[in-house]
């Protein structure tokens, strides 16, 4: 067993993952898994994709090592040995960059050259501001939320690239010290996200990094430092490896972020009865991203398009709402929407929760 840092409940706690979560030693490697959401039938929006690199760092921020990405299926995971040669360094840090498709990512560990173990959560790129969904990945008893990432940034996701500080999620006591707000890892040493790294070779530009520049100055202190508790989620530094620059413009999430009317319609409905998945917190949220959703414990669905929220119909309530058995929305004079989607996959994560 191997203690990650996670969140429960809001707040940053203790995730025990077994040894079947970790990937195998490969010789002078690093072995990195990365899994992508769960799904039938085609799935999340594009929750099958690949991954375009991996790049491991040393505690310096030296890049020690890399491999060319592979493609994850529905719901399953890739492990990718990124070989270090005759350096045989912690790999304190890793960058997993998507490819054009775009990935949902749940869960990724690391199994090091020296057989350390480490993991972490889709959950805190959702606390960073990052582009999320709900997952059907089951893992240390819970089912993570995932990150995206996507190369091309489409529908709005920002991350290309997003880099992870092993060690900064691992924790050998039974309760997290110090500060439990989940954004307190976000930004250097923790996670960061980027758009994209490109071609060149950029391994200096890591160094901008290392007094956290990812924070823009509304989320500071005067000092510099990061400040989690001014930290609302919807703000996040843009910067493209592929130029070399970073802007210092707060991304607004509501504007950036929120303009689901402009999104390609997804043919796709989830349908959930787990209490921790709620169809209200997605419609809500600045930064969701997916499918539309129903939840069976709220009683509620959410047009992911429109950010919509609609109760389900019922025996007393049968118009302003959604019709669960024809997935139809009802409008309040009883005629079914104009707009109304044709859902050619049904994901009924019912039976696994």
């Amino acid at each position: 067993m191997s203690k990650v840092i996670g969140v429960i409940s809001g707040l940053l706690g203790i995730l025990q993952f077994g040894l079947d979560n970790f990937p195998k030693k490969q010789s002078n490697s690093c072995v990195v898994r990365i899994a992508t959401g769960l799904a039938s039938s085609g799935g999340l929006e594009n929750p099958e994709g690949g991954v375009y690199k991996v790049h491991v760092f040393n505690q310096n921020q030296e890049r020690i090592g890399w491999s060319n990405g592979k493609f994850i299926s529905n719901g399953g995971f890739v492990d990718i040995k990124v070989d270090q040669g005759s350096n045989r360094q912690q790999a304190a840090f890793a960058t997993i960059e998507a490819t054009a498709d775009g990935i949902c990512i749940p869960f990724m560990s690391a199994t090091w050259v020296d057989e350390q173990k480490y993991g972490w959560v889709g959950d805190i790129g959702s606390y960073c501001g990052q582009k999320w969904y709900y997952s059907n990945y089951w893992i240390a008893n819970t089912n993570p939320l995932c990150t995206w990432v996507d190369r091309d940034h489409s529908h709005g996701v920002k991350a290309g690239m997003i880099m992870v500080h092993w060690p900064s999620f691992h924790t050998n006591d039974n309760w997290v010290s110090g500060n439990t707000n989940p954004r307190s890892k976000c930004g250097y040493p923790g996670f960061r996200a980027y758009k994209n790294w490109g071609e060149a070779e950029v391994t200096e530009w890591w160094k901008r990094d290392d007094t956290n520049t990812t924070a823009v100055a509304e989320i500071t202190e005067h000092n510099g430092v990061f400040n989690p508790d001014n930290f609302d989620g919807s703000k996040w530094i843009e910067t493209d490896y592929t130029s070399g620059e970073s802007s210092s413009v707060a991304i607004a999430g509501r504007q950036a972020m929120k303009k689901r009317t402009i999104r390609k319609l997804d043919p796709r409905l989830v349908i959930s009865n787990s209490p921790l998945q709620k169809a209200s917190e997605l419609c809500e949220s600045e930064t969701s991203y997916g499918p539309d959703f129903v939840s069976l414990v709220e009683g509620m669905y959410c047009n992911m398009e429109t950010s919509e929220l609609l109760p389900l119909c019922t025996e007393e309530l049968q118009t302003g709402c959604f019709h669960l058995d024809q997935k139809t929305h009802v409008k309040r004079d009883g005629i079914v929407s104009e707009n109304q989607k044709e859902y050619e996959h049904i994901l009924d994560w019912t039976t696994s929760n």
